[in-house]
């Protein structure tokens, strides 16, 4: 069972890795479940050298795929299915909003966000 403290921990690093994807401009952020874990890749949508971010622990990869479901209001119950979303993110002093994808796959669901579309929201973070 993870506690308090591993949980809000996973809250912290989800939106320390998506902030760090928008202000390093990446047009895509995969998580995508593998035998070693979740691995974290920003960079272009079809560039070859994707730059892994993180590999996180297999242990956690359950916990953080859902953070990313709940933040785009996906269905966390669902996991056969496409899904997809928007999360809005607060980030230097507004809001974004990211539309976001949840795509079943033989090791676990992948979940993508895409960065180089994301419309700007109106109002600002508070």
């Amino acid at each position: 069972m993870i506690g308090k403290n591993e949980g809000s921990s996973v809250i912290t690093v989800v939106d320390n890795i998506i902030a760090n994807a928008v202000k390093n401009e990446f047009n895509v952020l995969r998580f995508s479940p593998s035998d070693n874990g979740l691995a974290v890749i920003g960079g272009a949508e079809s560039d070859p050298d994707a730059t892994c971010l993180a590999l996180i622990n297999q242990r956690v990869a359950q916990t953080v795929i859902t953070r990313l479901k709940i933040m785009g209001n996906l269905s966390i119950a669902e996991r056969r299915c496409k899904q997809s979303g928007f999360i809005e993110f607060p980030f230097d002093g507004r809001v974004i909003k990211i539309p976001v994808k949840s795509i079943p796959g033989p090791n676990g669901e992948e979940i993508i966000l895409d960065l180089e579309n994301k419309p700007i929201a109106v109002r600002a973070s508070g």
